[in-house]
């Protein structure tokens, strides 16, 4: 999406994701940086993660994150569904599903 966009990626560099999902193709979400920047953006936003700890990342990881995204759309548009609205709940359901805090209770 970056390349349709803007062009060609310099060797050596890499599209960021501002709203951390690597899923993600809207082109208001993507920042072209080095990977020490990326890096750095997980850091900032306790996204990084590693065995035992998984910070504000998906539990299943980013790519079985995606993986559940993709079911879930396929799913809802082989049973018809086309509405945005509605593709979206099923895109919302699915990165839940993966919440590592969705076990916690609301406090208001």
């Amino acid at each position: 999406m970056w390349q349709a966009h803007h062009g060609r990626i310099p060797d050596g560099w890499v599209v960021r994701h501002d709203c951390d999902h690597s899923w993600c193709a809207r082109p208001g979400c993507l920042r072209l940086g080095e990977q020490v920047d990326n890096l750095g953006d997980a850091l900032r936003r306790d996204r990084l993660t590693h065995p035992g700890r998984t910070g504000k990342g998906d539990r299943r990881g980013a790519a079985e994150s995606a993986r559940a995204v993709r079911s879930a759309v396929v799913a809802a548009l082989t049973s018809g569904v086309r509405d945005p609205v509605e593709l979206g709940r099923a895109v919302s359901a699915a990165l839940a599903a993966g919440d590592p805090y969705s076990d916690q209770g609301r406090l208001f």
